[in-house]
C-alpha cells in the first residue's frame, strides 16, 4: 500500500511542481502542466469527502456490529 500511496502521491504532485523530474537524469519535465493545477486539487477534495465520508460509514458499520454480538 506504501509503494501505491507513493506512487499517486508522485503522479498527482508531478504536473503541479517544475522540479519534480520523474525520468532523472533525462531532464525533460514532460510531466509538468501547471495549468491542470485546478483539476487536480479539486479532484483531491473530491477524494478526501470520499475519505470521510468511507470513515464514517465503516465506523458506523463496525459499531453495529459489535451491538449485535
Amino acid at each position: 500500500m506504501d509503494a501505491l500511496g507513493t506512487g499517486l502521491h508522485f503522479l498527482i504532485g508531478a504536473p503541479l511542481y517544475e522540479d519534480i523530474k520523474p525520468f532523472y537524469p533525462i531532464m525533460t519535465k514532460t510531466l509538468y502542466k501547471p495549468s491542470l493545477a485546478l483539476d487536480i486539487y479539486v479532484i483531491c477534495i473530491w477524494i478526501g469527502v470520499f475519505g470521510i465520508v468511507y470513515y464514517f460509514w465503516t465506523t458506523r458499520l463496525n459499531d453495529l456490529q459489535k451491538t449485535e454480538k
